[in-house]
């Protein structure tokens, strides 16, 4: 086990119950070669990951995606990232879905990006929402209740929002957090991911397959190592946090 994970090990063998982790990897549909590079790295220990899609980026090159979803045979989770991961706010920070759009236009979008999804991946498609840079707003809410939807995903620092009838699945580690503008290094991600586990709720990591080289890569795969033998580690696909019944 490498050093940086040992805070983490610790973290699990003093933990009264079974840790639920997932993984959420943003933006499938760019970066096709690290993407299925990250895909390897969760195959290769045996353990779930969910893929939060840009509908448009992946219209018209689906094929080789869906391949490998069916391949993992439930290992790989796909749901909704926005339509086209584009800005939409004219000042401030970017958003897709921010308050300089209507709800009618936020739900034309939603809408066809669902559809767009089903089109390409049919029964694979979770009823899970992640909006682009983990921001949306209360319009939004209404909107994806309004069209079905189960679940909405964001970053654990994003405001809070009444999410109502829709059940709220937070990324609780940025896999690229900075700090003052900084990257976090090895030796700091290991106690964050500490800390999480202590605090009792499920450990969302959120990752991006496109910028993740092979350092990056060999990092997350020793962490992969570590949760796929710990005895306290129960690593899930996002779905299985919409119901009772338990994945494992």
């Amino acid at each position: 086990m490498e050093r940086w994970l040992e805070p983490l090990s610790k973290a699990l063998d003093h933990s009264p119950s079974p840790v639920t982790f997932f993984f959420r990897d943003d933006d499938a549909g760019w970066g096709d070669a690290p993407l299925f590079e990250l895909l390897d790295c969760f195959e290769a220990y045996g353990l779930p990951i969910d893929l939060a899609v840009i509908p448009e980026a992946v219209r018209g090159r689906a094929e080789p995606l869906y391949d490998r979803v069916v391949g993992a045979e439930g290992l790989i989770g796909i749901h909704q990232h926005g339509l086209s991961h584009t800005n939409h706010q004219p000042e401030g920070r970017k958003c897709e879905f921010g308050d300089a759009r209507s709800p009618n236009r936020q739900m034309a979008d939603i809408r066809k990006g669902r559809a767009l999804l089903e089109e390409h991946f049919g029964e694979q498609v979770d009823s899970i929402f992640t909006p682009p840079w983990n921001r949306c707003t209360q319009e939004t809410i209404g909107v994806l209740t309004e069209l079905g939807f189960a679940a909405l995903s964001r970053d654990n620092t994003a405001a809070p929002l009444d999410a109502g009838l829709l059940r709220e699945i937070p990324v609780t580690v940025d896999w690229f957090k900075k700090r003052r503008g900084q990257r976090l290094g090895r030796g700091e991600m290991g106690p964050l991911l500490a800390r999480a586990v202590a605090s009792g709720d499920p450990v969302g990591v959120m990752l991006h397959h496109e910028p993740m080289d092979s350092t990056e890569r060999d990092a997350l795969c020793a962490l992969l190592s570590l949760l796929a033998v710990h005895s306290a580690a129960d690593c899930v696909r996002m779905n299985c946090l919409l119901t009772a019944k338990s994945c494992s």
